[in-house]
């Protein structure tokens, strides 16, 4: 794909969260602008570029982060509240290397290239992404974060950075952390980053399970003790 980019795309804005190469998903448009650029995708067999909506806004700033994925329309079908529902497919992640413009065509549209992450020393790398997998379980076994089907995918993958990514999309990150994550083509750093993140949530896991345990047995305790003295 890197010898045909830099290109210009279409741009579609998420609201939501960020997409994944890997990922193949729903997508509801009602923005006029970014029908008009799925129809012109769509009319000239061209690929797409889904970025994220920002937050947070600082003055002169663009509404959506800089980097997201370069991809293509599956299906569209219209919807009965005027909406349209796309199922995009994710290729390859990329970032906007000038600011985006609107075409005469009345869309959104940027010159994107695709991330490319450093060299790695690959021994190094797989002792960090045994430890990340192995902290990965650690959280499994206290949430449903990670189900079966999930676990089995990292196991099964040895591509250290869809590694990463399929963890990141797991945990539901607020925006500028999987942001961080997402643009870093540092692949030891980000592993890194993640084994920390994994690390944090499983402690905040294990206080919420141990919150509930409490609460519920107080709750049954107040029940035993309302029920006894109905009795008398």
């Amino acid at each position: 794909m890197t010898e045909d980019f830099p290109k210009i795309l279409p741009l579609l804005v998420e609201e939501d969260t960020f997409l994944y190469p890997f990922m193949i998903a729903p997508i509801f448009l009602q923005n006029n602008a970014s029908i008009k650029a799925v129809a012109y995708a769509k009319n000239n067999k061209s690929l797409v570029f889904i970025a994220c909506q920002k937050d947070k806004l600082n003055d002169n700033e663009a509404p959506y982060y800089d980097v997201g994925v370069i991809g293509s329309v599956m299906r569209e079908a219209n919807m009965p509240n005027g909406r349209v529902k796309l199922l995009f497919n994710g290729i390859a992640k990329g970032r906007i290397l000038e600011p985006a413009k609107e075409n005469e065509q009345g869309f959104l549209e940027a010159q994107i290239s695709p991330i490319e992450y450093l060299e790695y020393d690959k021994e190094n790398i797989q002792a960090i992404v045994e430890v990340l997998k192995e902290k990965v379980i650690t959280l499994a076994n206290v949430s449903s974060l990670f189900p079966p089907d999930l676990i089995k995918a990292l196991e099964d993958n040895d591509d250290p950075n869809r590694i990463a990514d399929l963890i990141a999309a797991a945990l539901h990150l607020k925006k500028d952390q999987a942001y961080s994550l997402f643009a870093n083509n540092n692949t030891e750093q980000r592993l890194l980053d993640l084994i920390d993140i994994v690390i944090e949530e499983t402690k905040t896991q294990k206080l919420q399970k141990e919150i509930k345990s409490k609460v519920h047995q107080k709750m049954e305790q107040t029940n035993k003790e309302y029920f006894l003295k109905e009795q008398l």
